[in-house]
């Protein structure tokens, strides 16, 4: 029994479960991740909103003294737990280009121990804080739009897969860059610009922080969603 578990840990840790099995593995981080952030800001000393603090907020010392630790182990946890992910989605992508998809994976584990990095120093700790959570959201970002031209390479490759349509794969690459551009663009137009009948908190930066960290995840679930099942691509190649 023990031995089984060992593998399955293993099989897991190596990206290469079932899809149905790592939908439950992805799914239950990411549960996970938002029970301990709702516990982390209901502990707030003052009412938490993300129009006006940012994602590290909630691990800071000074700002949340009663569920820093909470939200911070678990983003030390969820960085780690995220490279099997990682691994699954570059062992799923990789048959087209081999390299190419070692280097994505090789950004993308990065970014995962980035995301740890956040955890283990608050923002209190500014330099060994805020370069971490670049690393981590910028990682991703360009990691997810690298995977893009995989999945699109790959879809041409193996023409007996059954694959989504072209344009769903770039449509759900649309929020993500959507976020990005509206961020450059926040910070370059001038706020006599800024539609006045709007809350001007909307225009700051922690609600464009944290619809950037959700749309990686969303982003991630979209690619997830699309990729064929491994086993089927296996009997595919052995037919």
């Amino acid at each position: 029994m023990k031995l089984k578990v060992f593998e399955k840990i293993q099989e897991i840790w190596k990206g290469k479960t079932s899809k149905k099995e790592q939908g439950i593995y992805f799914g239950v981080i990411i549960v996970g991740y938002t029970i301990i952030s709702l516990i982390s800001q209901s502990l707030f000393p003052v009412k938490y909103s993300i129009l006006d603090f940012k994602i590290s907020a909630q691990g800071s010392i000074t700002s949340n003294p009663d569920g820093h630790i909470l939200w911070n182990i678990g983003m030390i946890v969820m960085g780690l737990l995220l490279v099997p992910h990682m691994r699954y989605l570059n062992d799923g992508l990789k048959n087209s280009s081999p390299r190419f998809a070692e280097a994505i994976n090789v950004l993308s584990i990065t970014a995962c121990i980035g995301f740890s990095f956040v955890g283990l120093f608050p923002r209190e700790y500014p330099w060994l804080h805020s370069i971490p959570a670049a690393i981590a959201l910028y990682g991703f970002y360009f990691s997810l739009n690298m995977y893009l031209l995989l999945l699109i390479d790959q879809k041409k490759n193996e023409r007996q897969t059954v694959w989504p349509k072209s344009w769903s794969f770039v449509l759900i690459f649309i929020p993500l860059n959507v976020v990005v551009i509206g961020n450059v663009l926040r910070s370059l137009l001038p706020s006599k610009l800024w539609i006045s009948q709007i809350d001007p908190r909307i225009y700051s930066y922690p609600p464009w922080q944290w619809s950037f960290l959700i749309s990686i995840f969303l982003t991630f679930l979209g690619i997830f969603l699309i990729l064929p099942n491994k086993k089927n691509q296996v009997e595919l190649k052995t037919a």
